[in-house]
């Protein structure tokens, strides 16, 4: 998905409905759907404004929707809660045998662990590649635990948590004018009234809070 943009669109073919093509308007343009994000917006528009389209007209049907809506969607189609995502990945899982070659766990290495077949994921990784499969905690073997593994590459999905934009911290200021909490307004025209006492004394003109605001709000003349 590409950031920055706002909408995903859907093309779909006007007789069967049908998906053709979905992606955001830089997407769709790069898949030669498109020219540029121009047309795009500007079929959208008139797709919009037109009560009876036709196929003569315009090549396929539009969707559109919010990337958050879309992303919202994805998630629960795969079981996911819209605050998470899923990536496909390509995972070691071991298959753990005892003495008597009963499988005692199959996972991946944090999987093992939680188990309690092991104590680290690196125990499990190094058990494999070094040990021949032999897990000896603390040097002796414990009847009951792991003499052989074997080991496969699979693909797994992997949930992880949306990791959401940093959020600007919000800075507190003092109350005025025994307002606990003032509007932005308010602090404003405190502001613009300090900045123009400042400007009385050294006889500076005084500002008119378009011109001052103009200016980027200064705090000293």
């Amino acid at each position: 998905m590409q950031s920055g943009c706002r909408w995903v669109y859907t093309l779909m073919d006007w007789e069967t409905g049908e998906v053709v093509a979905k992606g955001t308007s830089v997407e769709l343009v790069e898949q030669g759907y498109f020219p540029d994000v121009n047309k795009l917006s500007s079929v959208w528009n008139n797709l919009e404004k037109c009560k009876n389209p036709s196929p003569k007209s315009y090549r396929w049907k539009m969707e559109r929707k919010s990337t958050k809506d879309d992303r919202v969607e994805r998630a629960r189609a795969e079981g996911l809660s819209a605050d998470e995502r899923a990536e496909t990945r390509i995972v070691r899982v071991y298959s753990c045998y005892g003495a008597d070659g009963t499988l005692l766990g199959k996972g991946t290495a944090a999987e093992l662990k939680d188990k309690g077949l092991f104590g680290s994921e690196g125990t499990v990784h190094e058990c494999y590649r070094k040990r021949g499969g032999v897990y000896k905690p603390g040097g002796v073997y414990k009847p009951g635990g792991v003499t052989r593994m074997e080991m496969e590459l699979c693909q797994k999905r992997i949930r992880h948590p949306m990791k959401l934009p940093d959020q600007p911290a919000k800075v507190k200021r003092k109350p005025i004018g025994g307002v606990i909490d003032p509007s932005a307004l308010a602090y404003d025209v405190h502001d613009l009234m300090i900045y123009n006492e400042k400007a009385r004394k050294i006889g500076k003109p005084e500002l008119t809070y378009g011109y001052w605001a103009e200016k980027g709000k200064p705090a000293t003349p």
